[in-house]
């Protein structure tokens, strides 16, 4: 059985809420799923103080000892997670955002593969798509594989929604769920694509020839055989996209060299 967390951003328990328990309903008719709600307004988590620990010495250098590591030991051990929330003020609410400030870390040190990922947006009137487009950017540093958002646009707490309005909502929720579960049936050592690739030999790049083997992030990428390997998981990558990763690797051998030849000149 395939197990679902599912995160919910907003301080109340109403209408992002309800479509959530719709979404695990339709799920449930695909596929009986363990479905596990973290209401982030109920868990622990302190507001991050933007010291760097975590993403020079690492995230157990972080000086907040609250919930923060059990809601990742939860992300660690779904197989789909969903992050659901409402627009507020054309973003996240401070509770989504403070919990993603707190995991930044993972921006650099990117852990959660061959899982599937969910954003559900609520609106009144607009901007939900920017949200979404938001999410899935995280998500897709983070190592999730994206299904298309859910965004919902309704008037909240109101009994004067017509049957009409009311079945496009049913409709809209029917086909984010299918989308979400062939995701979650077929993410497993996805081919990546050109810029995601790319980016990753980019990186890789400059954290070997940039970074003091002592700091967290080449520790990380050189424990996980990251500097060797074709991408962050065993894949087998076409002769195009061997040819991209190779051009990253020598533009970023080339910007490397480039900025320690003009630090040299400053000494």
């Amino acid at each position: 059985m395939k197990k679902i967390v599912a995160i919910m951003g907003s301080p109340r328990k109403s209408e992002t809420f309800k479509v959530l328990e719709r979404t695990q309903k339709k799920l449930d008719e695909f596929e009986k799923t363990e479905f596990e709600y973290i209401i982030l307004k109920e868990k622990n988590l302190h507001a991050c103080v933007g010291c760097f620990n975590c993403l020079t010495k690492g995230e157990e250098y972080c000086p907040h000892k609250d919930d923060r590591d059990l809601l990742i030991a939860l992300l660690d051990n779904a197989d789909g997670v969903i992050f659901a929330v409402p627009n507020y003020a054309l973003q996240v609410p401070a509770l989504m955002k403070n919990f993603l400030d707190r995991l930044a870390f993972v921006f650099h040190r990117p852990r959660f593969f061959n899982k599937s990922f969910l954003a559900i947006i609520t609106q009144a009137v607009y901007g939900g798509d920017n949200i979404a487009k938001y999410l899935k950017e995280v998500a897709s540093f983070w190592g999730f594989t994206n299904a298309q958002a859910l965004v919902l646009t309704f008037l909240p707490e109101t009994n004067d929604r017509t049957l009409s309005e009311e079945q496009k909502i049913e409709n809209n929720i029917s086909k984010a769920v299918k989308r979400f579960h062939g995701v979650l049936n077929h993410s497993k050592n996805m081919v990546p694509s050109f810029g995601k690739l790319f980016l990753f030999r980019l990186v890789r790049t400059s954290i070997k020839k940039n970074i003091k083997n002592t700091l967290k992030d080449y520790k990380y990428f050189n424990e996980n055989g990251w500097f060797e390997s074709s991408y962050y998981y065993p894949v087998k990558l076409g002769l195009s996209k061997r040819a991209v990763g190779f051009m990253a690797e020598i533009i970023g051998n080339y910007i490397s060299d480039k900025k320690k030849k003009e630090l040299a000149k400053k000494e």
